[in-house]
């Protein structure tokens, strides 16, 4: 038993140095007016790994199903796709890529569509961290960084676990997530004022972050607690006062979390397995397809009827 127990501790410690490192992962504008499409109809993505489709790139993630989805069904402009996703982004990494970068900039200016997906590496960077301090561990590459915490379980099992007790420890692994919440609650206001100021009229879909863990397993609630903590964040910069005291929209929330915890059908949605030793969680292509279907319903709602296919592709990808 004690040794099972250590194997699951094990696994969740890699996990959180595999996802820190590969990156884990969305609103529209109501008040837009349709009459700029011409000028503005390119569809940017914004956020993370889960934006760029890590793990179904074949599928395109669930960005390329939603370009697919527009490409076919919008009328009256051309459709580019713009894809920013990067591996191990946080919020403050989007924060200086829509301040900064000019390329992006120039897409979220001209784009009618924007989805962002980011909040996951704000908890699970400052977790590896914290795990290689622990461990005296100094490398920075995922999968050494992997080996080196199964080293340390194989040579000590013991004392794998007080180390694991340490992190635990409210001045441990809870301090780090504290930190990541922070700074995502900092930045978010910052990266919506960003983009509305570029994009005025844009449609913008802003995905809550999932748990990878499925509703009912170890160290679920763990995850949970953190998770939703970041899409309470997401949720209440939903919406503003304007100068008359009026509730105004700044962008469409999708809910990914929930859409993911409602879930049950049999094939995973995330390939986070701790029992099985998987240590991605980043979504199957069934999680990305849930995902395209979760941000289409959404969508739809800011088409016009009567849409004809005009677009062409031209997609870029930030790696």
């Amino acid at each position: 038993m004690k040794h099972h127990l250590f194997r699951i501790l094990t696994v969740l410690l890699i996990a959180f140095a595999f996802v820190a490192a590969s990156g884990l992962a969305m609103a529209s504008n109501p008040g837009g007016s349709d009459n700029n499409a011409v000028l503005r109809g390119d569809y940017t993505a914004l956020g993370d790994s889960v934006a760029a489709g890590y793990g179904d790139e074949a599928g395109g993630g669930y960005v390329g199903r939603i370009y697919d989805y527009l490409a076919k069904n919008v009328k009256d402009y051309d459709i580019k796709l713009n894809n920013f996703g990067k591996t191990s982004f946080t919020s403050t990494d989007l924060l200086k890529s829509v301040r900064k970068d000019q390329e992006v900039r120039k897409a979220i200016e001209n784009s009618r569509f924007i989805t962002i997906s980011i909040g996951g590496n704000n908890l699970l960077s400052p977790v590896t961290d914290a795990v290689k301090k622990t461990f005296g561990i100094k490398t920075n590459d995922v999968y050494r960084l992997a080996e080196e915490v199964e080293r340390v379980y194989n040579s000590d099992p013991l004392g794998f676990l007080f180390k694991v007790a340490e992190l635990m420890q409210p001045n441990g692994i809870p301090a780090e997530l504290e930190k990541g919440i922070d700074r995502f609650e900092a930045d978010w206001p910052e990266i919506i004022k960003e983009i509305r100021e570029i994009a005025p009229e844009a449609k913008i879909y802003v995905s809550t972050v999932f748990n990878p863990l499925k509703t009912g397993s170890p160290f679920y609630d763990i995850f949970n607690e953190a998770v939703s903590a970041i899409n309470e964040v997401i949720k209440a910069g939903a919406v503003e006062e304007d100068e008359h005291g009026k509730q105004v929209p700044r962008y469409k929330i999708v809910d990914v979390y929930q859409a993911f915890s409602d879930y049950e059908g049999k094939s995973p949605l995330t390939k986070f397995d701790l029992f099985g030793g998987s240590m991605d969680p980043h979504p199957t292509p069934e999680g990305y397809g849930m995902m395209y279907k979760t941000h289409i319903e959404e969508i739809k709602k800011d088409l016009p009827s009567g849409n004809r296919i005009v677009a062409k592709i031209k997609a870029r990808k930030q790696k």
